[in-house]
């Protein structure tokens, strides 16, 4: 039977079974919860509602696109994947074309951002021919929780905890102030902004992530937050613990307060909740030119696996 390539209109099975895609071609990423299919879909194609289109073949899905808005007004975003079965067969171009048409029935210009990962040959080479130009790597890291805190990590923690600083959970950081989650946002808004990227990173609004932060799929006691008196000045952020693992999500420090041990004292501080959680192993990414690529070397954490972003000018189609 030929593909044929239709809009995603909501269904669950679909939308399960693009999950399925995303988790076989990259085994890497962090599994979810196919009871929240739609809902995991419908955040991640923001901006963009008719901006999916499924491949069908044989009355089941085997590739899709997907495209979101980020925050960056003139960046957006494009996913995709076709079954390995199904490869060489012009499926992907076809699904990039759709994408394409959305983009300039909308008007839209500016960058196309997709991703791709080193283990993943196929889908780097996907968009290097097809007019994407590689800009920056995120490197994937990981650490055997069972591994010994190095002692010299122990040293500083004990010296930063001997100090003003404290150290607490995100569900706690609202028994100390009322405007608990505004502090939040705000200390995680003006730390990414620091982190170094060639294409500007996503702004995104108080209210939307206030909805992201109350989602189900968010457990604020995964969080660990270092105050200064009552003011939040270090954030770290692991995701739920899948198959014995847990990703660090997020690390930010308030540019104030840095080069004094405090992303270090972070990691050993997740380290030791993710112990706590059951997790045998602590995955992390960072971008290639961001020092804490250093810091995780020196804690003990292998790189294992890369991930190139990619960008293709709109103005170009």
């Amino acid at each position: 039977m030929d593909p044929q390539i239709k809009p995603w209109c909501g269904e669950i099975d679909a939308a399960v079974r693009v999950i399925d895609l995303v988790e076989e071609a990259l085994p890497i990423t962090q599994k979810n919860d196919r009871s929240r299919a739609i809902e995991i879909l419908r955040l991640r194609q923001k901006n963009f509602q008719k901006g999916t289109f499924l491949v069908w073949i044989d009355n089941q899905v085997q590739g899709f696109v997907m495209l979101s808005k980020t925050g960056s007004p003139d960046v957006t975003d494009v996913a995709g994947i076709v079954h390995p079965n199904y490869h060489r067969r012009g499926i992907g171009r076809a699904l990039l074309a759709k994408a394409l048409n959305v983009l300039k029935d909308r008007s839209v210009s500016g960058k196309l951002r997709g991703v791709a990962f080193e283990s993943n040959p196929s889908g780097r080479h996907f968009l290097e021919n097809h007019g994407f130009e590689a800009t920056d790597k995120q490197v994937w890291s990981e650490l055997s929780t069972e591994a010994t805190d190095s002692p010299w990590a122990q040293s500083k923690l004990r010296k930063i905890q001997s100090g003003p600083l404290q150290f607490l959970g995100g569900h706690q950081l609202r028994t100390i102030r009322d405007d608990w989650l505004q502090a939040w946002w705000r200390l995680v808004m003006s730390t990414a902004a620091d982190i170094p990227s060639r294409v500007t990173g996503p702004d995104v609004s108080f209210d939307d992530w206030k909805k992201w932060m109350e989602s189900p799929g968010v457990d604020q006691s995964h969080t660990v937050i270092a105050l200064d008196g009552s003011e939040p000045i270090a954030v770290l952020r692991l995701g739920q613990l899948t198959d014995g693992k847990v990703n660090i999500h997020y690390t930010g420090v308030h540019k104030s307060y840095r080069r004094r041990g405090l992303s270090m004292a972070l990691k050993l501080k997740a380290i030791g909740l993710a112990r706590k959680l059951g997790a045998h192993t602590v995955v992390t990414q960072n971008h290639q030119d961001n020092p804490m690529l250093d810091l995780n070397r020196r804690l003990g954490f292998i790189e294992f696996n890369s991930m190139t972003e990619y960008v293709r000018q709109l103005d170009m189609d």
